[in-house]
């Protein structure tokens, strides 16, 4: 996936209207940005600790239903922008009730919505103020749809979840919290990146995996030093890290002894496989 540095929009961009002064570079606000990261990283990312398995007892799932067409999401971003929090749920509960997976909604019907709205921005088709209400939205929509979430039994074990050094956007984290939570984990969601917090917590508690969103390559060094610590004092000598995002980080992530995945379901079905406990 392809990195997605703010300057790399700015030189992007199409120039401004004439009758329209040229938007200022807008540091950790610009939508489509933000739009980017909700789409191609954020929404992926909340998948990134366990697959959300909703036929386990079913050895012969039923069929997907087809993934939405541009049309179907043009709508949901219509209904977003509106500020229609309830009808955007009505639309994405409707494609679940046709057979869609939570999974599939969150990826293709939601995430393109976000997508959709990042490339209006692009395209001087929407106004920043459009695209954050269509984002806000489609937050609400993840919040509300929280109440699908079974009631687990025993629990696999503990995952933390954080974002990288300076990262400013952490709806991936808290849905993924949800979805683990939902698939037997105790999810610890951690909004900011703190070393020493962090490091205290393996070392007391026995934790499967420390998962690190990070959309961006800017603050490696910090990544580094803390992935470390994080081998050297904890508890659990199998604690395993998973590095997501935007930013191909596949070979830094090899340096460090952690594992980079792109792509959302690769990274489910392997820590399925490979999440353990070793004391």
């Amino acid at each position: 996936m392809n990195g997605l540095g703010e300057s790399s929009f700015a030189s992007q961009r199409r120039p401004a209207p004439e009758h329209e002064a040229p938007r200022e570079p807008q540091p950790q606000s610009d939508p489509r940005l933000l739009a980017l990261v909700v789409a191609n990283d954020i929404i992926p990312r909340l998948l990134l600790a366990h697959r959300l398995d909703e036929m386990a007892d079913d050895q012969s799932p039923a069929p997907q239903p087809a993934p939405p067409t541009p049309d179907d999401i043009a709508q949901l971003v219509e209904i977003a922008v509106a500020m229609d929090t309830d009808g955007a749920v009505a639309a994405v509960e409707a494609r679940i009730s046709r057979g869609e997976s939570y999974e599939a909604a969150l990826l293709d019907f939601v995430g393109g919505a976000a997508r959709m709205l990042g490339e209006q921005w692009f395209d001087d088709e929407r106004s920043f103020a459009d695209v954050t209400i269509g984002l806000a939205t489609l937050h609400r929509v993840v919040s509300v749809m929280r109440h699908r979430l079974r009631a687990p039994g025993c629990s696999r074990g503990l995952v933390l979840l954080l974002v990288g050094p300076g990262e400013q956007h952490t709806l991936a984290i808290h849905i993924l919290g949800d979805l683990l939570v939902q698939a037997g984990w105790d999810a610890d969601v951690r909004p900011v990146f703190e070393e020493a917090e962090l490091v205290a917590t393996v070392a007391t508690e026995a934790v499967v995996m420390v998962g690190i969103s990070m959309s961006t390559d800017c603050e490696l060094e910090p990544v580094t030093r803390t992935v470390g610590r994080i081998r050297a004092a904890s508890l659990n000598r199998d604690v395993t890290v998973l590095l997501g995002g935007a930013t191909d980080l596949s070979d830094y992530a090899k340096k460090i002894g952690a594992h980079y995945f792109a792509d959302a379901r690769h990274a489910l079905d392997w820590l399925d496989r490979r999440g353990t406990i070793a004391l």
